[in-house]
């Protein structure tokens, strides 16, 4: 039922999906968690809007470079780029590469406007505006540009020390990112639990909306990693036999070794 209201278009051939729960809740975050005014929430949502479009479309456009037919669901977390399972390690990484590079090049687009702009030209109320869409965006793009490096699933970089992990060790890798991911997300939301406790005690929503983020982020990484122990593939024969071999001939080297006149005894 809900799947019918999502806004669904196409920019450069890419199919972009919308999903209705993006504008919900948002728009309750806007309302009740930093209670915003009609005209600084409808700024907001402009804001995050292009904010995560660019992200995410930086994302397409990189897999579509690299040959496959990516497109973007944006929902309620920020969503990502679709299509790209086909593609090689590299790739991947490239393309979840793009994102964050994405932000910060649209952080200092508008941080450069800001300070070299002239935003008057367009009269003293259209100035104000300007300038809080500019300090906004400029804030929100950093965010998100430096959220997505924290190596946690499913964050750009947690995706990109997957890939490298498993390049490194196909058989451990998957394992080590995940504790990584499992590290790292717990660690920031003990760090953001003790920055912030006096206002989540206080109740104070948006602290508290942030801090079980986090958590879900840890407990998602932890719950994947037990998944990923479990489905382990087991050591190939090959690497067995190769190991066995190896074995052997050390043994057969300490059996043999005779250091000048003496040595164990054959």
């Amino acid at each position: 039922m809900f799947g019918l209201l999502d806004l669904r278009f196409r920019v450069f051939g890419i199919s972009i999906c919308i999903k209705l729960t993006f504008w919900i809740v948002w728009l309750v975050v806007g309302l009740y968690f930093v209670h915003l005014d009609i005209g600084t929430l409808l700024m907001w949502m402009g804001v995050l809007f292009v904010s995560v479009f660019v992200h995410n479309l930086a994302h397409a456009i990189m897999g579509r470079l690299c040959g496959a037919r990516t497109g973007i669901v944006i929902d309620a977390f920020g969503g990502g780029p679709t299509g790209f399972e086909g593609l090689g390690r590299w790739q991947r990484i490239l393309l979840f590469a793009a994102g964050p590079v994405a932000s910060f090049a649209l952080m200092g687009a508008v941080e450069l406007y800001r300070s070299h702009g002239n935003p008057f030209a367009w009269g003293a109320n259209a100035a104000i505006w300007i300038l809080r869409v500019a300090v906004l965006a400029r804030n929100l793009n950093l965010f998100i540009a430096c959220f997505n490096l924290l190596p946690i699933y499913p964050l750009d970089c947690g995706m990109i020390v997957r890939d490298v992990s498993t390049a490194v060790s196909p058989r451990n890798g998957l394992i080590l990112s995940l504790v990584v991911s499992f590290i790292c997300a717990s660690g920031f939301a003990v760090y953001f639990g003790m920055v912030y406790w006096d206002q989540v005690r206080q109740r104070n929503l948006l602290p508290t909306l942030f801090l079980g983020f986090d958590v879900w982020l840890a407990v998602q990484s932890l719950i994947l990693l037990f998944g990923a122990v479990s489905e382990r593939p087991p050591r190939p024969a090959s690497e067995s036999r190769s190991e066995a071999e190896a074995q052997a001939v050390r043994q057969e080297d300490y059996d043999n070794y005779r250091p000048f006149d003496g040595g164990r005894p054959n």
